[in-house]
C-alpha cells in the first residue's frame, strides 16, 4: 500500500458511540471508539467495579444493551450487589434484565468467554461489553507452563473488538508496588494495557478519587478529573456537579486550560504529557500469535 493510500484511510470518520458521561464523551470526541479495548486500570478498592457498572448503565439509559461479565462475583454475591443498586434507585429489576450477565461459575476459560461474546454479538446484536476482571478472565488460562496462552486470548480478545466493531471494557489490575513503577504487572493485566486502546487509570488517596486517560489512541487527547462518588447513586461525579468542556492539548509547562463562561459550568482539565503514556510501558512485548484453532 503506497502512502497516499495510508494518508487516506487515515481521514475516515472515526465511528464512535457516546456512553452518557458527559466529561468522557466530550474529551473522547463523542465517546468511545467503536471496535476497541478500554482498559480499566487501577488498586484495589479504587472504583473500578463500580464505574464499569456506570458505563453499562448509563448506555443501558440511551437504549443500548450490553453484557456484563461479574467473575469477581458468584451467583449469590452477585445477586446480593444488584439488588443494593436496585434498592438505590439507580436502576430497576426490569432494567437489569435487559443486560445480560454472567458469572465465573458459568465458565470454564477465556477463550469460552469470547466465544459468548461473539455468540452475544451475532444473536442479540450486543457490541458494548464489560469484563470483571483480567484476573478472573485469566484465571483458569493460567495454567502453569502456558503464559504464552495469556497473550493469544488478549489478542484475540483485540481481534473480536475490531472485527464487529465492539467496545470491550476490561477492568485491569495495578499491584501496590507498581504504582511508581509505572507497571500493571500481575496476571494478564500487562497484555490487556498493551492492546487496549484506551485506559483510564484510577486512583484514590485518603478518600479522594481520581480518573485519568492516561492512554489514548482515539484522538491523542489526555485529562485527569477530580471525581467524587455520590453515595446515592453510586455513580462518580465530577466534584460539586461541575462538568468539564472539550479538552485540549497544551505545550508541556503550559497553565492547565480552563473554560471560562458564566452561562457554562467550569471545570480544569489537566493534560498529562506523553512520556506517562502507559502504551510505553510494554514496548518491548513480542507480538502474540494467534490463538490456534480459535
Amino acid at each position: 500500500m503506497i502512502y497516499s493510500e495510508i494518508k487516506k484511510r487515515t481521514k475516515r470518520k472515526v465511528e464512535v458511540t457516546p456512553c452518557g458521561i458527559q466529561y468522557l464523551d466530550e474529551t473522547l470526541g463523542g465517546g468511545f471508539r467503536n471496535g476497541s479495548l478500554v482498559a480499566l486500570l487501577g488498586r484495589e478498592e479504587s472504583g473500578k467495579t463500580l464505574f464499569l457498572e456506570q458505563i453499562l448503565l448509563s448506555f443501558l439509559a440511551q437504549g443500548k444493551r450490553s453484557a456484563y461479565f461479574a467473575l469477581e462475583f458468584s451467583d449469590f454475591e452477585l445477586i446480593d450487589h444488584m439488588e443494593k443498586r436496585i434498592e438505590a434507585g439507580i436502576v430497576s429489576k426490569k432494567e437489569i434484565e435487559k443486560i445480560e450477565i454472567f458469572t465465573s461459575e458459568e465458565f470454564s476459560d477465556g477463550f469460552h468467554i469470547v466465544e459468548e461474546m461473539e455468540k452475544l454479538h451475532q444473536e442479540k446484536d450486543i457490541s458494548i461489553f464489560g469484563i470483571d476482571s483480567t484476573m478472573s478472565l485469566t484465571a483458569a488460562t493460567s495454567i502453569e507452563g502456558e503464559m504464552q496462552k495469556i497473550k493469544e486470548l488478549f489478542l484475540t480478545l483485540s481481534d473480536f473488538a475490531k472485527k464487529t466493531k465492539s467496545i470491550v471494557f476490561l477492568i485491569t489490575q495495578k499491584s501496590k508496588n507498581s504504582v511508581e513503577k509505572k507497571e500493571a504487572s500481575i496476571y494478564g493485566s500487562q497484555r490487556a494495557n498493551h492492546y487496549a486502546n484506551l485506559i483510564l487509570d484510577f486512583e484514590v488517596e485518603d478518600g479522594k478519587h481520581t480518573i485519568e486517560i492516561a492512554k489514548n489512541k482515539q484522538n491523542g487527547k489526555k485529562a485527569k478529573y477530580d471525581v467524587a462518588l455520590n453515595s446515592d447513586t453510586l455513580f462518580f461525579e465530577i466534584k460539586d456537579g461541575e462538568m468539564p468542556k472539550k479538552a485540549t492539548k497544551t505545550k508541556k509547562n503550559k497553565k492547565t486550560p480552563t473554560t471560562e463562561n458564566m452561562d457554562e459550568p467550569k471545570f480544569d482539565v489537566s493534560i498529562v504529557d506523553d512520556e506517562d503514556d502507559p502504551s510505553t510501558w510494554f514496548s518491548n512485548m513480542k507480538k502474540a500469535p494467534r490463538y490456534p484453532g480459535r
